[in-house]
């Protein structure tokens, strides 16, 4: 299971879920317990890919350096929202 928000609506995903996220929303999910699994498919031109390939490269796997990780989204465009 997937929790899902885009544009401020929350939606929990179950298997075979279909999520469109029109380009601009913004949006995030958290994996549940368990954890799950995503397939992301983006339009032409669209940034996803170079951003998720950038943080594949420079961030490693099971470390959690935050500062890292906003660093290289902020690089490919991604801005993320202060939660407080």
């Amino acid at each position: 299971m997937i929790e899902f928000v885009c544009d401020g609506k929350a939606a929990t995903c179950t298997p075979g879920t279909l999520v469109h996220v029109p380009r601009g929303t913004v949006h995030g999910f958290a994996y549940g317990v368990g954890g799950g699994q995503m397939l992301e498919i983006t339009g032409q031109g669209a940034l996803a890919a170079q951003m998720f390939t950038a943080v594949d490269r420079e961030v490693s796997a099971g470390e959690a350096d935050i500062p890292r990780a906003l660093q290289v989204l902020a690089r490919n465009g991604v801005t993320v929202p202060d939660p407080r």
